[in-house]
């Protein structure tokens, strides 16, 4: 049970971590935990196009784009399309209500907002991205604010960064200068606002882009006592309880940190977490969240506590009445006992390697997924899916030494899917880990996003546990550290399985 405690607290660490690592290349990067609600009064339609077309392409341009819906939910959409030979695309996403988005193409995010229903068209220009220069042009629904706040992003991103006191420093002295390095951003913004003659809204999501890109550098704040965390995370500034905040999707990260400074403050909770008692620990958890000012914010709040707790196997839902919206409740929460899915099919037009200790062989396949589910076909598999330069991804393989011994020579396949990932480093790490698992290194960028797309993989490490038939059982299985738990996860698939 304490696994999953731990994974609540360490979870948000952990996406920091990985913050860090990726925070020059694009800091919004849409991996969290929490779910955002429907707002009230939302269109019937639930989904939106994206499509558009790669101009002035080279034989070395990528050939997928993906569209990130950047919704913090489990099942957040995440399109990955190839690229027509005249280098257009169409795509359709799931989109509730409406904030903003991206579109990945390369290593390059171009950020959009979108409402339900809306068909939005983006032109990218392949020659300039490789230069860094500004590539996008919307069309279409939205088209003034998206090439607007496309722009201004583009143009101003690198300037929300500040040099922020250290984390354990008293809030009367941290907040003054976190406040500080705000107005300089926003004085930045005004300018460029100004000169570029923007419109309101596109103003409004670049100032709370710039607003919660601060606090995610103040992610790890704890200050001197667990009160003072919780003081700075609900600051006026902030406004948590604010619906509009919804519409950015930076704010999502805010509510992570949120959410440990709440539970962290609780003496009970903490009590509880020591005692390893998990139904005591998580009734409090919903009685201390239930608290908080009603709002969609609280309803976020809520269902990040249910979904890292559900990951240790049975869990008391929250009452229905604490949601300000009872169909987000509905939508969350009526699908908790998940009926078995098949492993997803995922063609790949690329070098796909496989580790062995005398060297890396390629694997003859144009369909990764289901050449896993036919190789260990009559196992029972637990998926690793992870990266390289992904911090959190190494220590949890170096963990998984422990359960792997322990089910040595039994019908488990430990299979690790590295993406995104220079393939020296790859070699190097898994050469390092002394034969245990199943390595794979998935050579390209397009075949990466396509089986980010195909798996809703938001961040790294993600995993999967499947059964002897190649259906998936959970997407939530207990991590590796958590022997105990993972082990009991192991053993039910087994048995059930045979």
């Amino acid at each position: 049970m304490l696994g999953a405690i731990e994974k609540l607290y360490t979870f948000v660490n952990c996406n920091r971590l990985i913050t860090k690592v990726m925070k020059k290349l694009f800091p919004l990067i849409c991996f969290l935990f929490s779910l955002i609600p429907f707002v009230k009064g939302q269109s019937v339609t639930d989904s939106i196009v994206v499509s558009g077309k790669v101009v002035l392409r080279t034989p070395q341009s990528p050939k997928v784009i993906t569209a990130i819906e950047c919704n913090p939910w489990q099942d957040s959409g995440r399109k990955a399309v190839w690229l027509a030979e005249d280098g257009s695309f169409k795509t359709k996403m799931y989109f509730p209500y409406g904030h903003s988005f991206t579109i990945l193409y390369g290593s390059s995010f171009i950020n959009a907002y979108a409402e339900p229903g809306d068909s939005i068209y983006v032109e990218v220009d392949a020659e300039r991205l490789s230069k860094g220069e500004e590539n996008a042009l919307f069309s279409g629904d939205r088209a003034t604010v998206n090439n607007e706040f496309s722009a201004a992003y583009a143009s101003l991103h690198s300037a929300f960064d500040a040099k922020l006191p250290d984390d354990t420093t008293a809030l009367q002295s941290y907040m003054p200068v976190f406040q500080s390095e705000y107005e300089k951003v926003r004085e930045r913004v005004a300018a460029y606002a100004q000169s570029h003659a923007m419109g309101a809204e596109a103003r409004y999501l670049i100032d709370r882009m710039a607003l919660y890109s601060l606090s995610n550098l103040a992610f790890d704040y704890k200050g001197a006592s667990p009160q003072e965390q919780l003081a700075f995370c609900t600051h006026l500034l902030f406004d948590i309880y604010n619906k509009e905040n919804l519409r950015v999707m930076m704010f999502p990260y805010h509510l992570a940190s949120c959410l440990y400074a709440v539970l962290n403050a609780d003496s009970l909770l903490l009590q509880y977490a020591k005692e390893k008692d998990f139904q005591k620990y998580c009734r409090r958890g919903f009685q201390v969240l239930s608290e908080l000012p009603e709002s969609p914010s609280r309803d976020v709040l809520i269902t990040a506590f249910a979904e890292r707790m559900q990951e240790n196997g049975d869990l008391e839902l929250p009452d229905r009445r604490l949601f300000v919206n009872s169909a987000f409740y509905d939508y969350l929460f009526q699908s908790v006992q998940k009926m078995k899915v098949d492993f997803p099919e995922v063609e790949v037009d690329a070098d796909v390697q496989f580790y062995t200790p005398e060297g890396v062989k390629k694997v003859e396949t144009t369909n990764f997924g289901h050449y896993l589910k036919e190789k260990y076909k009559g196992k029972v598999i637990y998926l690793d899916i992870w990266a390289s330069w992904c911090g959190p991804c190494r220590a949890a393989m170096k963990e998984a030494e422990t359960i792997h011994r322990l089910y040595e020579g039994k019908e488990v396949a430990f299979v690790n899917v590295c993406l995104s990932s220079n393939q020296k480093n790859w070699n190097q790490f898994v050469a390092s880990l002394k034969g245990h698992g199943e390595h794979y290194y998935v050579a390209d960028e397009n075949a990466s996003a396509l089986f980010m797309s195909v798996f809703k993989v938001k961040g790294f490490p993600t995993y999967y546990l499947l059964d002897r038939n190649g259906k998936i059982i959970t997407d939530k299985p207990a991590r590796p550290a958590s022997v105990a738990e993972l082990s009991k996860m192991l053993d039910e698939a087994l048995d059930v399985s045979e």
